[in-house]
């Protein structure tokens, strides 16, 4: 996600720790353009009705 826009940060929301060195590992994960086009196409998809709730179309 930083790729998309440098504001862009992870946020873990976890209580475990082991949880939360597995989602900053995420931040060391490289995505190809074709990769990162993907993920902003499903994206797009969701249509989100409330805080915190979304449907997929």
């Amino acid at each position: 996600m930083p790729a998309q826009q440098p504001w862009i940060v992870p946020i873990p929301g976890t209580r475990r720790m082991s949880r939360l060195r597995e989602n900053l590992g995420a931040t060391t994960v490289d995505l190809s353009a074709d990769e990162r086009a993907d993920l902003a196409a499903l994206a797009a998809r969701v249509v989100w009705q409330a805080i915190g709730t979304a449907r997929r179309t």
